[in-house]
């Protein structure tokens, strides 16, 4: 295809012999209008579907960048969530364990007066009844 001019058909031009103005449309035969005419519409219709293929490829390729990127970011979320719940479960298993030792601890502590109180008690109700016999004894002998 050889290169093309698009003029508008209303164009004044000049007779190149006697210099007389006319518009183009008045200089060239209407069947010369419509063939150029049909040949610059095909043209434009493969240029428009070829932009229309070439944005939509572009329109993919940022629609694939973006679920790309939405993934990369809901993947990272999903692994800061799952480490956040594992931290959680730590914590949790870290108190229970430290709540457990306390009171383990506590218990040991409360054990270990009420052993000592009831040996104090024991070791003077023997006192006591060491007392009572030998009261009873001396009374006895009285």
């Amino acid at each position: 295809m050889a290169n093309k001019i698009i003029l508008s058909s209303d164009e004044p031009i000049s007779c190149p012999k006697c210099n007389h103005k006319f518009p183009l449309h008045l200089g060239i035969t209407q069947q010369t209008i419509e063939k150029y005419e049909s040949e610059y519409e095909a043209v434009f219709a493969a240029e428009r579907k070829a932009l229309e293929e070439r944005l939509a490829k572009e329109a993919e390729r940022k629609a694939n960048k973006a679920f790309t990127d939405q993934i990369a970011r809901l993947t990272d979320q999903a692994a800061e969530s799952t480490k956040a719940a594992e931290d959680a479960k730590a914590s949790i298993a870290k108190a229970q364990s430290d709540a457990k030792a306390k009171a383990l601890a506590e218990f040991e502590q409360e054990k270990t007066s009420l052993a000592k109180e009831l040996a104090d008690k024991d070791s003077k109700l023997r006192a006591f009844r060491e007392q009572e016999l030998k009261l009873r004894a001396e009374k006895r002998h009285s």
